[in-house]
């Protein structure tokens, strides 16, 4: 019975030696991928760091490649919200609205800095037509008239500054 002994040992061998070869589960590049991609993704959505969500083959291996990805998504929305808040503002200065962002928090962060600018460029716009209304007045031109599409904070502005420069322009005449 030792020759049968000897084939069973011969053929278990032989089995043994394919399935080495083929490894089974996933790859350790596709975990290490898994957690890149995972790691980017809470980075960038600014989510908590959540390594150790992982458990299974390659787990150091996962949790490395998370921990660096975390930190270069991290790092990207950082950047991200950095542009939007200097294109916000300055959008908003020139009242050119132009958001082109598509993350929530650098959307917010536009449209924040998009609002501070915006009113920067209105007061500005606001002191234009005081000026231009106190010069009219001093100049003795009639008081103008606006195209239909002027925002009417800047008609009002023009208006109630005429009026304040004609009436003080009256007083002292009259003095």
């Amino acid at each position: 019975s030792p020759s049968s002994n000897q084939s069973l040992s011969t053929s278990q061998s032989s089995s043994d030696s394919p399935k080495k070869s083929v490894p089974s589960g996933p790859s350790k590049q596709s975990i290490i991928e898994k957690g890149s991609n995972a790691g980017y993704n809470d980075g960038y959505n600014m989510k908590n760091n959540n390594e150790y969500n992982y458990s299974g083959s390659y787990e150091s291996e996962y949790r490395q490649a998370y921990s660096d990805a975390f930190e270069k998504g991290k790092l990207k929305i950082e950047q991200e919200i950095q542009q939007a808040q200097e294109k916000g503002y300055k959008d908003g200065k020139e009242n050119k609205h132009d958001n082109i962002y598509k993350q929530e928090t650098v959307v917010k962060s536009y449209e924040e800095n998009f609002e501070k600018g915006n009113e920067e460029y209105k007061e500005n716009k606001i002191k234009e037509y005081t000026n231009l209304a106190i010069k009219d007045c001093e100049e003795n031109k009639k008081e103008r008239k606006f195209e239909e599409n002027t925002d009417s904070i800047y008609i009002d502005a023009y208006k109630k500054a005429y009026e304040e420069k004609y009436i003080q322009l009256k007083n002292e005449e009259y003095k």
